[in-house]
């Protein structure tokens, strides 16, 4: 398992720890050091690998708890929150390394809070809302499991009036509506021909109006539509 906060021997070294790790498996000789110098060249911690763990980053620390799974490449791997503290370039890394890890032939479960993250990696997804399970399924079954349209967000600045969304409902018919701190969600069929309709609305009811976008379905909106909030809301 790669814990979300790093659970390493702060005196060893990456080198050290991946040797450990792979020997916990069965795995010495020449195959133990052909996977070490990948994973350690893969995670670009070959620089870093004999550096005492102590001294070592957030995000260089995260790294090697990751690789101690890649270096042992188990038939059932555990990731939890895999790039946590990690830079974008270290987690297009990560990422790539596990899904070659599932197509390898390793059942592999991701706990992740990343939206992006869960629908790049997964073949099923479950959501948690707190500490309940939602939903289960594949990431295109759950998309289509929200009903028709596509989605016109509109954030506010400032606040709305308690009639408004009613006023919405009445209007313009949405399909499923979603609504939080400054922001209201439609989802509407034709929503980019609608949508200059929807601004005009909003606009001649004396709303300021922040940002509006139009999209295609996403985990995000699965989740919003199973918990009726957004993942960073309480």
């Amino acid at each position: 398992m790669s814990f979300q906060e790093p659970q390493l021997y702060w005196r060893s070294n990456a080198l050290e720890t991946l040797k450990f790790h792979a020997s916990m498996y069965g795995i010495r000789g020449s195959e133990r050091d052909r996977r070490i110098r990948y994973v350690l060249n893969r995670l670009q911690l070959e620089r870093i690998s004999r550096r005492r763990l102590l001294n070592l980053s957030g995000g260089q620390a995260k790294r090697v708890e990751v690789a101690k799974i890649l270096v042992q490449r188990p038939p059932i791997a555990f990731f939890d929150e895999p790039t946590a503290m990690v830079d974008l370039d270290g987690k297009h890394i990560i990422w790539e390394e596990i899904k070659k890890l599932r197509d390898e032939g390793s059942t592999v479960l991701v706990a992740t809070n990343e939206i992006y993250e869960a629908e790049i990696l997964s073949d099923r997804v479950a959501i948690f809302d707190r500490g309940r399970l939602v939903v289960v399924g594949g990431v295109g079954e759950l998309k289509e499991k929200i009903p028709s349209g596509e989605l016109i967000e509109v954030r506010f600045l400032g606040a709305y009036g308690e009639t408004l969304e009613e006023e919405i409902r009445s209007q313009f018919k949405p399909t499923h509506m979603m609504s939080g701190m400054g922001y209201i969600a439609i989802r509407i069929p034709g929503a980019k021909k609608k949508v200059a309709e929807v601004i005009k609305y909003l606009m001649d009811r004396g709303l300021s109006i922040e940002s509006v976008s139009i999209r295609e379905p996403t985990l995000d909106d699965v989740f919003l539509y199973y918990t009726k909030r957004r993942i960073s809301e309480p």
